[in-house]
């Protein structure tokens, strides 16, 4: 008897007699159906508009154009953190999309880098001029 063998039954296991005994299946719970947390998403979105709105807003000093980059970066930083919640709720078993979730994954996206390219131009144009 090999051990990965799952059709041979160990010589001390007892004969299964009915339900509940140790030859017999376990009835398994419903597993719950996870979906992709876009509550992450819509952080990110939020921190790419506030990064610029800002950026606009505050022309006085190198912190008022580097404050607004920072957001940027944060908001790409919160996509990647997406990307690993939403790998380890693929792996955990049942996993439910929508296409709004691949739509917002998609603008997230989008707005993140064109929020840290932007930033990052009026950054330098500033330190151009300066």
């Amino acid at each position: 008897m090999s051990f990965f063998d799952e059709n041979e039954v160990s010589p001390s296991a007892p004969p299964s007699t009915g339900f509940g005994s140790p030859g017999e299946a376990v009835p398994q719970r419903p597993q719950k159906v996870t979906s992709a947390p876009s509550w992450i998403l819509f952080i990110s979105l939020v921190c790419s508009l506030a990064a610029a709105v800002v950026v606009f807003l505050f022309d006085m000093s190198m912190v008022g154009r580097l404050i607004p980059w920072l957001i940027a970066v944060l908001s790409v930083m919160v996509i990647c953190a997406f990307l690993f919640v939403d790998g380890r709720a693929r792996g955990a078993g049942r996993y439910a999309t929508k296409s709004t979730d691949t739509l917002i994954f998609s603008v997230a996206v989008g707005l993140g880098l064109a929020a840290v390219v932007l930033t990052s131009i009026m950054f330098g144009l500033f330190i151009g001029r300066t």
